[in-house]
């Protein structure tokens, strides 16, 4: 994600030391924006933040986005998420821990 509430989206390949661009985020990443990559999906998954619901899928295979039902809570500042054995835990407004 590249921030500054701009929508570039790549990947970097450690074993061959380079970067590929990827297709642009569906949605502008500002404050709080947040990703996750979950194994068994071979997927990104992408809170938008800046205040948001927003919430997208990124499937490695096709290459191609999808959107997902809105959070429960707008992301702000301290937003975080963490997928743990095939689910998304996601830290949000206020300090609560949303389940997806």
């Amino acid at each position: 994600m590249q921030g500054m509430c701009r929508l570039g989206f790549s990947k970097y390949s450690i074993s061959q030391d380079k970067w590929t661009v990827l297709p642009f985020l569906p949605f502008v990443s500002c404050a709080a924006g947040q990703i996750e990559y979950d194994n068994a999906s071979n997927a990104v998954y992408y809170l938008v933040g800046n205040s948001k619901t927003n919430f997208y899928k990124y499937d490695l295979n096709t290459s191609t986005w999808s959107v997902l039902p809105d959070a429960p809570s707008t992301m702000t500042n301290g937003t975080s998420i963490r997928d743990i054995n095939g689910d998304l835990y996601v830290q949000g407004e206020e300090d609560r821990c949303l389940h997806f």
